[in-house]
């Protein structure tokens, strides 16, 4: 047992909370790899886009909203997903006080070796929702393309929707099991 874990409840380890930030990591670079394979895909695709592409779909998935092709219109939903995956990146290398969840301040009370395993569970969280949204939004930037250029009708939501939905509930199991490690700590006060 390290200097660090010496004080810590029985069950903890830093190979725990290091197993977790390798499955962040990881998850994060699924959705950068789904948006690098994506923005290739539309680079190869460029000349194949006509003048005017689909902007914005009703909630049927039928486009109802046109503009001019340019880099904005083709690529700027997907250069969107990538800043907020890179902004989820953050979270795994911030320090805990910039986390916000429920027991914040009995967490900040800690020594910084029990900080870091009461957020490992909230980073490992929202790199799910970082990667379900990048993955869910890449799959969407797709379809839109191939709305553009004819080859479907219509979009579906679901990727999305399904996306944000498993990184939602992973980021609130990461918050309730935070606060369960912070119980287990009994008041550091």
């Amino acid at each position: 047992m390290t200097d660090a874990n010496q004080d810590a409840p029985a069950g903890w380890s830093d190979e725990g909370d290091n197993r977790s930030r390798l499955r962040a990591w990881f998850l994060l670079a699924l959705a950068v790899f789904a948006i690098l394979w994506v923005l290739v895909e539309g680079i190869s695709l460029w000349s194949r886009f006509p003048e005017r592409v689909p902007v914005h779909f009703g909630i049927h998935g039928t486009p109802d909203g046109w503009a001019g092709k340019s880099i904005l219109t083709i690529f700027g939903p997907i250069m969107l997903i990538a800043a907020v995956v890179g902004f989820v990146s953050l979270s795994l290398v911030l320090s805990p006080k910039w986390c916000n969840f429920p027991g914040k301040d009995r967490m900040l009370r800690l020594p910084p070796q029990h900080q870091q395993h009461v957020v490992a569970p909230i980073r490992e969280g929202t790199a799910w929702t970082g990667a379900g949204i990048g993955i869910g939004f890449a799959i969407l930037c797709r379809q839109m393309w191939a709305v553009a250029l004819g080859d479907q009708q219509k979009i579906s939501p679901w990727p999305v929707v399904v996306g944000v939905a498993i990184g939602l509930l992973a980021l609130v199991i990461g918050i309730v099991n935070a606060r369960r490690r912070i119980s287990n700590l009994g008041d550091a006060s």
